[in-house]
């Protein structure tokens, strides 16, 4: 699913998600060795821009399933931030 990325009400590039569950939950798939922190800030990126507050981050490179939660608040539009 892609969605656009505005800045001050201009869109400025695009995001592609992988899946959104119920509208609400952004879920990230990753085959990666380990997780670093710029997979959680691509997330947060990624609910900024569509106004959600939660995600999941799931690395299936491990022997057993790695899921991490990803919480943000909300982009507030008045201040020129990444939003929908």
């Amino acid at each position: 699913m892609e969605v656009p990325v505005k800045y001050r009400g201009v869109e400025v590039g695009r995001h592609r998600l992988d899946l959104l569950v119920e509208g609400t939950i952004v879920v990230e798939l990753k085959a990666v060795k380990s997780l670093d922190n710029v997979h959680f800030a691509v997330v947060k990126s990624y609910l900024r821009a569509i106004g959600k507050e939660h995600g999941l981050l799931l690395n299936f490179a491990k022997t057993t399933l790695e899921a991490k939660r990803v919480i943000s608040q909300p982009a507030d539009n008045s201040h020129g931030s990444l939003a929908s």
